[in-house]
């Protein structure tokens, strides 16, 4: 069986910040933590988990409409996650 990751075309490199790295490390932890013996099937990585979000988002009607900064952005994904 191939690895998952290995089943994947493209490599992106994105800059984080420490607080970034430190809450996908936490997350991945507690991930990890709180499953039982029958629900490891696969590794969960922070590559993982980057992925899923994408992946939670490619299909949601967002108000992509004047964008101006990052900061919008992430609040219009949080107004969406609240709907």
């Amino acid at each position: 069986m191939v690895p998952k990751f290995q089943t994947f075309e493209v490599r992106l490199t994105v800059p984080f910040s420490e607080q970034h790295l430190v809450f996908l490390e936490q997350l991945q932890r507690e991930i990890l933590k709180n499953r039982d013996r029958q629900y490891k099937k696969e590794r969960i990585t922070k590559n993982s988990i980057i992925r899923a979000c994408v992946d939670a988002f490619r299909n949601v009607e967002l108000n992509l409409k004047n964008i101006p900064d990052e900061e919008t952005l992430l609040e219009r994904l949080k107004e969406k996650i609240k709907s």
